[in-house]
């Protein structure tokens, strides 16, 4: 009796980190075999291609092994994201590029027109303001790692004029709890950063006079900006 030969079906992924393939081996003809693919992680299944024909859309598809062998290669390709950026009178928002894959880091610009500042940003609704960086007048914001679309809001607000930055007073300095600033029109927003131009707090004063917990810095030098005006360097003990 002769001995039916066996035929080879090859399965592969057109990159291995974007996905798994499985159900390749050496069948009988005639068998029915399914072969199947699973995208990673922020990836999908384009399609199932044999010498650059599509076959399948589906993840999983059945073949009927003949008197040849075959190859058939899974496509994955990476999910698209965006980005969408808002911003309110006072400024503009610019990003690095329109369209992100994932586990991609999107880089914003934050331009105040002149005359504002920075007040509040948010990213997916969470408050980032904390980990804006200022260059210049300017200030930029590098997102998380992408695994969906995200949005930043940016609402910004209107600087002192001279004369009331001119008034401003802090005291202690150098200072080991609670800095008081004095002489604020109310409404002034105060922002700490350190040295590096990482905000760090943004306070809204409530009065002429706001105290600012300094506490939980550890000792060094820290930058306090009103309004982005008047500009004290702290001393924390």
């Amino acid at each position: 009796l002769q001995c039916e030969i066996r035929k080879k079906i090859e399965v592969a992924a057109n990159n291995e980190a974007y996905g798994q393939v499985t159900g390749g081996g050496n069948y009988l003809p005639g068998s029915k075999i399914t072969i199947s693919a699973t995208p990673n992680n922020g990836y999908f299944l384009k399609a199932w291609k044999e010498k650059e024909a599509i076959v399948s859309n589906n993840s999983s598809f059945k073949v009927t092994v003949g008197r040849q062998d075959r190859q058939f290669v899974a496509v994955f390709k990476p999910n698209i994201y965006t980005l969408n950026l808002e911003s309110g009178n006072g400024g503009s928002l610019s990003a690095d590029k329109k369209l992100y894959v994932y586990m991609d880091k999107a880089l914003i610009n934050i331009q105040p027109e002149a005359g504002f500042t920075v007040q509040k940003a948010l990213f997916n609704k969470n408050d980032v303001t904390s980990q804006l960086k200022q260059k210049g007048e300017n200030w930029t914001f590098e997102t998380p790692e992408l695994t969906a679309d995200g949005t930043l809001s940016v609402r910004f607000a209107q600087l002192l004029n001279a004369e009331e930055e001119l008034t401003v007073q802090i005291a202690p300095n150098p200072v080991q709890d609670e800095l008081r600033v004095s002489n604020l029109p109310e409404g002034a927003r105060l922002f700490v950063m350190d040295l590096s131009n990482r905000l760090l707090q943004t306070v809204i004063a409530k009065g002429s006079a706001q105290t600012l917990d300094f506490s939980r810095y550890p000792a060094g030098i820290y930058i306090l900006k009103v309004e982005g005006g008047k500009t004290f360097k702290v001393v924390k003990r």
